[in-house]
């Protein structure tokens, strides 16, 4: 909601306030913590009309903006679609704005060819998990409520296959947070060796290394560091 040495960066954003770097929101709220709870209260009185869609329809990309919408209709007037500028987090460079909707399409096609991770067991189910987390979590479609609403979307496919996913039983967030920001190199990389500019990163230097192949890390072990963040929250329905 507001960018700071510790949240998120993005370029030349017209949707904050100048003066307060607060996001721009419907009540017109500039102060950072007063926002913060304007938007928690907003947002747990939509969850339950997010659910009751979440469950009605199929899970793909639309879904994900309409969660969005749905949650935070009554703060932002930009709910649902998709972000305009450049987004980062510390040493974490989220995908380009201008190639958010092609990835995304891509990663939920691909899930859909996977047959939405049905009939795997825990561990498979894990792993795919943690790899579409990883997929998901690169792409940061909204400027504001990415991690929310991939949680209900993740949510969602977990109860399809007969789990559910304990977000607030032993969850170290520390270990959590490690685990994302290590898996995010391997689609970072990936998605470089694909395409010509699909991010924009603030130094050469930065886009220099991953084409030399000096990040490129295995995605495989980066993602299984994440499967065992889920495996101890993913339970049997």
């Amino acid at each position: 909601m507001k960018n700071t040495d510790d949240s998120y960066f993005s370029s030349k954003d017209e949707l904050v306030y100048k003066k307060s770097g607060i996001l721009k929101n419907i009540p017109k709220i500039t102060d950072f913590e007063e926002l913060q709870k304007f938007e928690d209260k907003a947002t747990t009185l939509r969850l339950f009309e997010a659910q009751n869609f979440i469950k009605q329809n199929r899970i793909d990309f639309k879904l994900w903006k309409n969660i969005h919408r749905i949650l935070f209709q009554d703060v932002y007037k930009w709910a649902g679609q998709v972000r305009k500028v450049q987004m980062s987090k510390g040493s974490t460079i989220f995908s380009h704005p201008q190639f958010i909707e092609k990835e995304a399409q891509k990663i939920f096609c691909k899930l859909s060819d996977e047959n939405f991770l049905l009939n795997l067991n825990h561990d498979n189910f894990c792993y795919h998990l943690a790899h579409y987390h990883t997929e998901l979590n690169a792409l940061h479609p909204f400027r504001e409520g990415n991690g929310r609403t991939l949680k209900l979307l993740l949510n969602e496919l977990a109860r399809r296959n007969g789990f559910y996913i304990s977000w607030e039983t032993n969850v170290d967030v520390d270990v959590y947070l490690d685990a994302t920001i290590k898996a995010h190199n391997g689609p970072v990389a990936n998605q470089l060796s694909e395409k010509s500019e699909p991010l924009i990163y603030k130094d050469s230097s930065s886009l220099k290394m991953i084409r030399n192949g000096d990040l490129r890390q295995n995605h495989n072990d980066e993602v299984k560091s994440l499967q065992k963040f889920f495996a101890t929250i993913v339970k049997n329905a």
